[in-house]
């Protein structure tokens, strides 16, 4: 009996979620696999993913090739030095 004194009500627990995102890049030269899991995909999450990319392979170019999400065609994104980024084309 609900609202009786002594009883409370049931209620369901709503289940909670985290969302993460992950950010990775594979070598099509030796299969290496980089990764960066970031609580966000956003601009500012890809610039550090690109920063991160650039330090872990500081000898070496990297040709980046993405889709055109909207944070890895942001107009602000630093480029590193050791690396060019290349778009497919929108809705491939």
């Amino acid at each position: 009996m609900l609202g009786a004194q002594g009883l409370t009500p049931h209620r369901r627990r709503t289940p909670q979620r985290q969302t993460l995102y992950a950010f990775a890049a594979v070598s099509t030269h030796d299969g290496v696999i980089d990764s960066l899991v970031l609580p966000w995909a956003n601009a500012e999450t890809m610039q550090v993913f690109l920063a991160e990319m650039a330090r872990r392979h500081a000898v070496e170019f990297i040709m980046m090739v993405m889709d055109q999400a909207g944070w890895h065609i942001a107009g602000h994104l630093d480029v590193p030095q050791n690396m060019r980024l290349e778009f497919l084309p929108a809705l491939s």
